[in-house]
């Protein structure tokens, strides 16, 4: 379907199925910052440190989940290298409290157990799933993304040390690198 799209017209696709995800999972704030990825990748580039400062000092946040460290993918690593760029431009007291380095689609399973945060997602499987579903241009090509999000989680939730036995078969989590 979108094989013949130009990058101008990608990037138009996926700012809409942002602004969608925003919109069912009722999020306080979405900011699109429309950098290019080389940018984003660039560590002498620091356009997006500055809004990324810009927005910590007005926002204040106490919390922040992003990708982690380990993603495979460039964007993704620049992002939080940026952000924790952006973070330690703050005065001590401004800046957040808790930075969790997400993991949703891949597996941490090369993480001891205790270098984990365990998240657990129970209860909100249509909420997932559709949140997944939005991201059409992603799962459209074959590589169904959001089919492999829910066995992940099912998955992590079956072999996780924080789920009773009992519960095993119905519990999702999300494992969160906290290093």
């Amino acid at each position: 379907m979108y094989k013949d799209f130009t990058d101008a017209q990608m990037i138009e696709v996926r700012r809409r199925e942002q602004r969608k995800a925003a919109e069912i999972g009722e999020y306080s704030t979405m900011v699109q910052l429309n950098h290019p990825s080389a940018n984003v990748k660039d560590p002498a580039s620091k356009a997006v440190v500055d809004d990324l400062e810009r927005i910590l000092r007005a926002a204040r946040p106490k919390e922040i989940h992003t990708h982690n460290l380990a993603d495979k993918h460039d964007t993704h690593v620049g992002v939080v290298l940026k952000l924790v760029e952006a973070i330690r431009r703050l005065p001590a007291v401004q800046r957040p409290s808790k930075l969790v380095g997400c993991e949703v689609r891949r597996d941490l399973d090369w993480m001891t157990d205790k270098d984990k945060v365990v998240m657990t997602v129970d209860g909100h499987d249509n909420l997932a799933d559709a949140l997944m579903g939005v991201f059409e241009s992603q799962i459209c090509g074959g590589k169904r993304y959001d089919l492999a999000a829910r066995g992940r989680r099912r998955a992590n939730g079956t072999s996780s040390r924080a789920t009773p036995p009992t519960k095993a078969k119905t519990s999702s989590s999300a494992w969160i690198s906290r290093r």
